[in-house]
């Protein structure tokens, strides 16, 4: 390997889930008559079908720069079971990527930079009625950034 590459380091993640749970009986009952088509099954709560984590790091001693880029997402997930036969509302996907940027100063000093929520995801919830989806909540997050000294003693 090149040493133009000792100080990155690399590393990517996955996940891959299938999951389900039974319906309550009366719950199906009401569920069907609105919807004769309805599994007696749905997706648990809260679980992502997939997850996928990323990051690039990069950290020289001699200069004293430090960098990192960190990338998230999760897939669709259910975030509240209505009852009565109304749909369900799931949680979609809400891609995040973040950077800090760091350079030690002299005196044990670090100056720090840092980005989140750079790709400005918006967390949004939506159910689907009759094949057309509609947005339960969406609150665009907005990005942040923040600048920071620390001093090592």
């Amino acid at each position: 390997m090149s040493e133009a590459l000792d100080d990155f380091q690399l590393g990517v993640n996955g996940t891959l889930v299938r999951s389900q749970t039974t319906i309550n009986p009366e719950e199906l009952e009401e569920i069907k008559a609105l919807d004769p088509q309805q599994n007696a099954t749905r997706a648990m709560f809260g679980q992502a079908p997939y997850i996928i984590n990323g990051f690039i790091l990069f950290k020289n001693e001699t200069s004293g720069w430090g960098a990192n880029m960190v990338y998230n997402v999760s897939g669709p997930s259910l975030a509240l079971v209505v009852g009565g036969g109304t749909p369900d509302v799931y949680q979609q996907p809400k891609p995040t990527l973040d950077m800090n940027v760091s350079k030690v100063i002299r005196y044990n000093i670090l100056a720090t930079v840092r980005v989140k929520n750079i790709l400005n995801a918006v967390d949004s919830q939506t159910y689907e009625f009759k094949e057309q989806s509609y947005t339960f909540q969406r609150l665009e997050i907005g990005r942040f950034i923040s600048l920071g000294l620390s001093c090592k003693f």
